[in-house]
Formats: C-alpha cells, sequence, structure tokens
C-alpha cells in the first residue's frame, strides 16, 4: 500500500506522520487484524463507487479509520522503528506538523524553520530528502489545497477567503491559485459548483 505525499497533505491525517519517518514497511499481522483491513478496504470500493450525497466524507472518515487500523498494528509490531528515526525524518515530521497548524497565514519556509531552530536552507535541504519536495513546495501545495476548501464553501467572498489565507489583496491570492494550478479562483469555484 502507498500514499503520495499530495494525499497526505489533501487529508490532514495524524496518523500519516509515522509512514512519513518508515518508508517500506512489512510486517506480521494476526488473523483478525487481516479481516478488519479487508472489511475496511471493501467500504472504500463501495463508497468509492456510490454517488449519494455525502459519500466523500464518508470515504475521507473510513480511510482515516483504515490509516488508524494501520498505524495501530505498524506501531504494535515494529514501534522500536519509530525510536530509532533519524533526525531527518523528525524534523520532516514536525515541520509537517507545524504546517497543518500555521499554513492558513504562515507561508514563509523561514517561520517553519524558526520554530524548528534550524535555518530555511537546512530545512528544504531535509524536507527535500525525505520527501522529495522542497519545504517551499509543500507550503504551496498545502495552501492550495487550503483555497480549494474554503472555495466550496460559496457563503464567503473571494476577498474574505484572500484574508483568512493570510494574502495582502485579492490580486496576489487570484495570481498565486493561478500560478499553481492555472485556474482562476472563481473559475474553480464555478467548476466545482458544476459538479454537484
Amino acid at each position: 500500500m502507498a500514499f503520495s505525499i499530495d494525499y497526505l497533505f489533501q487529508n490532514d491525517l495524524e496518523t500519516f506522520s509515522w509512514l512519513i519517518s518508515c518508508g517500506t514497511v512489512r510486517s506480521k499481522w494476526y488473523e483478525e487484524e487481516f479481516e478488519a483491513m479487508v472489511q475496511l478496504f471493501k467500504l472504500v470500493c463501495i463508497l468509492n463507487k456510490s454517488k449519494k450525497p455525502g459519500q466523500k466524507i464518508e470515504l475521507q472518515h473510513i480511510m482515516e479509520l483504515l490509516l488508524f487500523k494501520l498505524a495501530s498494528v505498524y506501531t504494535n509490531q515494529v514501534s522500536d522503528r519509530v525510536s530509532k528515526t533519524g533526525r531527518r525524518e523528525k524534523l520532516t515530521v514536525q515541520f509537517h506538523l507545524l504546517l497543518k497548524e500555521h499554513c492558513r497565514t504562515r507561508h514563509n519556509v523561514g517561520f517553519y524553520a524558526d520554530k524548528l531552530c534550524i535555518t530555511a536552507g537546512y530545512l528544504n535541504k531535509i524536507v527535500k530528502q525525505v520527501t522529495g519536495h522542497t519545504a517551499k513546495k509543500l507550503i504551496e501545495q498545502r495552501i492550495v489545497i487550503e483555497i480549494k476548501k474554503q472555495l466550496q464553501n460559496k457563503e464567503w467572498t473571494l476577498l474574505e477567503i484572500a484574508e483568512q489565507l493570510g494574502f495582502n489583496d485579492l490580486s496576489s491570492f487570484s495570481t498565486f491559485f493561478k500560478t499553481h494550478t492555472s485556474v482562476a479562483p472563481s473559475e474553480y469555484r464555478s467548476q466545482m459548483g458544476n459538479r454537484f
């Protein structure tokens, strides 16, 4: 089973922190653990094919449960590996947690590096070694995801969303979003409206 770094940041799942630091893991499963995972996978498949309202939220909750179960099995069987992870992996996990907490208003690498008591250059270097992306790239990806989430709420104007996400003005907000998605925020919002 594999998850992309993009999936991690799109879903805000705490259980991913152990996946980031571990790489490929092989472990033995008890029959009841395996059966529970099979049932969760079946639910994922059923919900993935479903067209009913709220299916996306249900699917996300089942995925969280599935990942929680994976983390539980992993922790029980190879917990000593977590304690042996290197400094780079631990810092990357700490960066991810800080990013989750502050991404809405803090958009520069220097802020996260200061919080971790390291330089911005070192943070970029280690995050790239662990994830394949620089810290700056991950921050930008996270901001785009936050913007997409906010654009789904039609009660907020584009200016309100820009302000909530720490942009100085609507122009810089729109330019940032269009640069990273090739679509203007208003266009994206109307596309989302057509899907539902």
